[in-house]
């Protein structure tokens, strides 16, 4: 018989073996596809350096002023005594427009005379008010000098109220630093007033605290003042404030910003990458204070050349919360981005928004890499979409991998599913190979969605928690086997 006969006769009895094995492996069933590839991780840039360079060629005044020549300082100095001492609101009128005419270049000197705790009070209050007169860009880098460094409190507070009264965004970011570190209440009270009339509703809480310290009254007419304005000048109540700085975006609060505030920002960005942590520290607390205004800028931070850069940008997105919805695109984008798609994923939780939801679903399927899948598990959690449950315990709770399965079973409890997962919860709070804290406050979640349905036993073990204690082994001993049925739920 020719090989060519055999072939012939060999063929069809090949084809029906290989049909009656795929029969037996459930070859009738759907093969699942093959998931499309990612796309290919965005191209990285000189992106703050490139901003750093266009906006600082736009400056009207350099970061740090230059000091003023001897013999314009000689005369600064002359009109702000002769200021100070005038008795004429004319006549002291009148000397204000001289020092304003004297130009930028007398600043340094306004700003060294207002920090001379040897002078007469009047006079250091003269030359800041001289600032005030000069006015511009100049004048704003002078007065934040003196926030950062003028002693006693007052000076901090009248340099505040005057960069309020000249309303140059530029002032912005470092107005939010100095919020940060202020301890006089006052002054604290005009730099959020002075934010405020910027646009920048950060300082509400800042008012708010200090409204409601009893030892703090001589100070509530002027907060209940400021907060009357924004109220005004936003048409909402103190509540409406709130939400309008800590929710997404409706319309950007933040108006319209000046070449010289993209400056600060974009400074403030690029001490993202800088050893010292005291630096990157406060330029995230910037970024979580800032408006919607600065969310593109912090998109575009994460194509940067510098890792830590984009790390960071991340962060100070994810801080933003809400306000940052205008940056998921992006972030959805650096998922891609192997060295920053955890810290995406944990931004796109805190910050919520369109399309957050599916792209973190997509990071929890069983294709991707297990610290993805953690990072994604985690995060919807965060999210608070109950539409999350379903594919949390589909790719999450039993996926063989213990941290996947704990930010599952986490997660689930804080999107409402506590009683579920209530036994993997209790197991995964003792085992000594897992990190607790999370555990603890989704078990803790669960305790009071009990409560507030009505178990008086949950609800006196939460009043024990609020209290300080911590009466873990009590109650697992209530729970661990399950909650009583019989017991109201939430």
């Amino acid at each position: 018989m020719s090989l060519l006969r055999t072939r012939d006769r060999l063929e069809p009895l090949l084809a029906l073996a290989l049909l009656l094995a795929l029969a037996a492996c459930g070859g009738s069933q759907p093969v699942a596809a093959t998931p499309p590839p990612d796309p290919a991780p965005p191209a990285l840039e000189p992106v703050v350096a490139n901003n750093m360079a266009k906006y600082g060629a736009l400056l009207e005044a350099p970061p740090v002023l230059p000091e003023t020549e001897a013999e314009l300082a000689k005369q600064t100095e002359s009109l702000v005594g002769y200021v100070a001492y005038s008795s004429n609101q004319r006549t002291r009128a009148l000397g204000l427009e001289e020092l304003a005419g004297l130009g930028p270049d007398s600043a340094a000197a306004l700003r060294d005379l207002a920090l001379d705790g040897e002078l007469p009070e009047v006079e250091r209050a003269t030359a800041i008010e001289g600032l005030k007169a000069l006015g511009g860009q100049v004048a704003v880098v002078a007065l934040i000098e003196l926030m950062e460094t003028g002693k006693p409190a007052w000076v901090r507070a009248r340099c505040a109220w005057y960069l309020g009264q000249l309303k140059q965004d530029r002032a912005i970011p470092m107005l939010l630093k100095c919020l940060k570190y202020e301890k006089d209440e006052e002054t604290a009270v005009w730099i959020a007033w002075a934010l405020g009339q910027m646009g920048n509703l950060a300082g509400v809480e800042a008012l708010l605290v200090v409204r409601n310290r009893e030892g703090a009254s001589a100070l509530w007419p002027t907060i209940d003042g400021h907060l009357a304005e924004l109220s005004k000048r936003f048409s909402t109540d103190v509540a409406g404030l709130r939400a309008l700085w800590s929710g997404p975006p409706v319309y950007d609060i933040t108006f319209e910003r000046s070449d010289a505030w993209h400056y600060e920002v974009w400074h403030w960005i690029d001490r993202l990458d800088e050893f010292q942590l005291r630096g990157v520290d406060d330029a995230r607390y910037i970024f979580s204070q800032l408006g919607p205004a600065a969310v593109p800028l912090l998109a575009q931070a994460l194509h940067d050349e510098s890792r830590y850069r984009r790390m960071n940008s991340a962060q100070g997105l994810e801080r933003m919360g809400a306000r940052a919805q205008g940056a998921v695109p992006a972030l959805i984008d650096a998922l891609n981005q192997p060295d920053l798609s955890t810290q995406a994923a944990q931004s796109l939780g805190a910050i919520g928004g369109e399309g957050a939801l599916e792209a973190l679903v997509d990071r929890l399927k069983p294709h991707r890499d297990a610290a993805m899948r953690v990072a994604a598990a985690w995060a919807l959690g965060e999210l608070g979409d109950a539409a999350a449950v379903e594919p949390l315990r589909q790719f999450g709770l039993d996926a063989g991998i213990a941290e996947l399965s704990q930010a599952a079973a986490e997660s689930i409890a804080f999107l409402g599913g506590g009683e579920s997962v209530l036994e993997a919860l209790f197991a995964m709070r003792t085992d000594p190979t897992l990190e607790s804290a999370r555990t603890e406050r989704a078990l803790l979640t669960w305790l009071r969605h009990r409560a507030a349905g009505g178990d008086a036993l949950a609800g006196s073990l939460v009043a024990r928690f609020d209290a300080g204690d911590a009466p873990w082994d009590e109650v697992h001993a209530a729970f661990a086997d399950g909650p009583d049925e019989s017991e109201p739920q939430h």
